[in-house]
């Protein structure tokens, strides 16, 4: 834990809709301290969530670089889902709140 680690029920919930909302998972040292990351879901050919593609890094290149790693997680995490059979029915990002 470290003093970014969310703790209260309210505020997971709403990073939780984020989530689903955006299918993307930004931690900044929520974690580990001086750690950051991004994650996005790999789906299976039957469009559930198998695992996750995490970018991580130091939280100073996250704050340099941030969007770009939520990019490419995203972009990646989509190819990888396709290539396992993912139709890509639905956006990912928006699978999360069916």
């Amino acid at each position: 834990m470290t003093a970014q680690t969310i703790t209260d029920v309210a505020r997971l919930r709403k990073k939780l809709a984020s989530v689903a909302r955006t299918g993307l998972s930004v931690s900044v040292a929520e974690a580990v301290e001086g750690a950051s990351g991004v994650a996005a879901p790999i789906f299976g050919a039957d469009g559930n969530v198998l695992g996750a593609l995490l970018i991580a890094g130091p939280v100073d290149r996250y704050n340099r670089d941030g969007q770009r790693w939520g990019d490419f997680a995203k972009e990646f995490a989509f190819r990888a889902s396709r290539a396992i059979g993912y139709s890509g029915a639905g956006k990912p990002g928006n699978r999360a709140a069916d």
